[in-house]
């Protein structure tokens, strides 16, 4: 069996388990759009975007010009098309 290596049971076990929690995290992280895809799929402006931004109502990650909008905050606050 050369190139092959064998796996204990619980070794099996520990690998599933932290197959899992890579998977949960990977799933627990958020998609982000720029401006113009998300204006694109919610069929919402711009100024729609930043107005709910200024207000609170909508949150967004920006570092200096470069703004990110959150799947996950779209979703909650408009339908997607």
């Amino acid at each position: 069996m050369e190139g092959y290596t064998l796996i204990k049971n619980t070794d099996l076990a520990e690998l599933v388990e932290a197959v899992r929690r890579i998977e949960a995290k990977l799933e627990a992280q958020d998609e982000y759009l720029t401006t113009i895809e998300a204006c694109e799929r919610f069929k919402v402006s711009e100024r729609t975007l930043y107005n709910r931004k200024k207000a609170g109502v909508l949150k967004a990650i920006q570092s200096g010009r470069v703004v990110r909008w959150p799947v996950s905050e779209l979703t909650k606050n408009f339908k997607a098309l």
